[in-house]
């Protein structure tokens, strides 16, 4: 989740209705962030960091809320106006992956080690 001004309109209302949701989904965010910087050095865009980040941001979503929040809020968050349908495509998957691992996984970190075993067996979805 990006900063307010650039969410969708859907995205919008979720954050004012659910603010402590809200403040830990954005957790959730730069904690995959930083994941994603410290196992491939960047955070790049429809490559595999980003399968990656997809993965592990709605696994964590799934751990620490729910399995249907993260399902309800990534694809809320992919009906951006413009946004590429093979890019929506590629980002729905990787979501579900990951919110599937995050909801049958004992800890955060291995939901980042199953979304990485995920992406080099080729589960995950990129350009």
């Amino acid at each position: 989740m990006t900063s307010y001004s650039r969410l969708n309109e859907e995205e919008r209302k979720y954050v004012l209705m659910n603010p402590v949701r809200s403040f830990v989904i954005k957790e959730c965010q730069d904690d995959a962030e930083r994941e994603t910087e410290r196992r491939f050095g960047y955070n790049g865009h429809n490559d595999e960091t980003d399968a990656f980040r997809h993965c592990m941001w709605s696994g964590l979503i799934s751990k620490r809320i729910s399995h249907s929040e993260a399902i309800k809020f990534t694809t809320m968050h992919e009906m951006q106006d413009g946004n590429d349908f093979a890019e929506k495509s590629m980002d729905l998957h990787n979501n579900k992956i990951g919110a599937e691992i995050g909801q049958n996984v004992g800890s955060e970190r291995s939901i980042a080690d199953e979304c990485y075993k995920a992406l080099q067996q080729g589960k995950l979805k990129f350009y």
